[in-house]
C-alpha cells in the first residue's frame, strides 16, 4: 500500500451491504487517527499528507488490505434491476415535476378541481419516493466512486489520466 504523502481519493458513505465495503467515514477516521493532513477543493481528488508525529500506518494497510479483499458491491442482475428502478422512477418524477408549472394560487385553485386535491397529494407521495430512491442510489455510486478511486491510487499521473477520462466523457 502507498503510504501517507501518497494520494488517497475517497469520498462516500456505505450503503449498508452484506458485502465488505471501503467507506470515506472509514477512511477519514483512520486519516484522523493516523495525524494526517487533508488538502482538497470540492471536485478535487483527495491528497493525504502525513503528520511529522506519525509513523503508524498500520490501520491504512489494514483499509488497503480490506478493500484487496472485498467483494463486488452488485451482480449483474442487481445492476440491471437498478437500471429498471431508475427507468420507471422518471414517472414518479414527472408526476412531480408536472406541478411546478402552477403559482400558488393556480395550485390553490387546482385543489378546487375535481381530484385536483388528490392529483396534488399524489405528486406530494410520487416526489417523497423520488427523493427516497434518488438518495439510495447516490450511495451506491458513491461507494463505488470511493472503490474505483482506491484502485487508482497507485497511479503515478492521475491527473492526467483524470483530464483524459473527463474529455473523452464529454468531448
Amino acid at each position: 500500500m502507498k503510504k501517507a504523502g501518497k494520494r488517497y481519493r475517497l469520498a462516500t458513505r456505505n450503503r449498508g451491504s452484506d458485502n465488505a465495503t471501503i467507506t470515506g467515514a472509514t477512511i477519514m477516521d483512520t486519516i484522523t487517527t493516523a495525524a494526517v493532513d487533508i488538502t482538497h477543493e470540492p471536485g478535487d481528488i483527495v491528497t493525504v499528507q502525513q503528520d511529522e508525529r506519525s509513523t503508524d500506518n498500520e490501520r491504512l494497510d489494514q483499509i488497503w488490505q480490506d478493500f484487496l479483499s472485498s467483494k463486488r458491491l452488485a451482480s449483474s442482475e442487481e445492476v440491471e434491476n437498478i437500471e429498471e428502478n431508475v427507468r420507471t422512477d422518471g414517472q414518479f418524477r414527472r408526476f412531480l415535476l408536472a406541478t411546478m408549472i402552477f403559482g400558488g394560487a393556480e395550485l390553490l385553485q387546482k385543489t378546487k378541481e375535481e381530484d385536483g386535491a388528490l392529483v396534488l397529494a399524489m405528486s406530494i407521495i410520487a416526489g417523497k419516493h423520488w427523493i427516497k430512491r434518488t438518495q439510495e442510489l447516490i450511495e451506491v455510486i458513491e461507494t463505488q466512486i470511493a472503490r474505483n478511486q482506491l484502485a487508482l491510487c497507485e497511479e503515478e499521473d492521475i491527473k492526467t489520466l483524470m483530464t483524459r477520462a473527463e474529455a473523452e466523457l464529454f468531448e
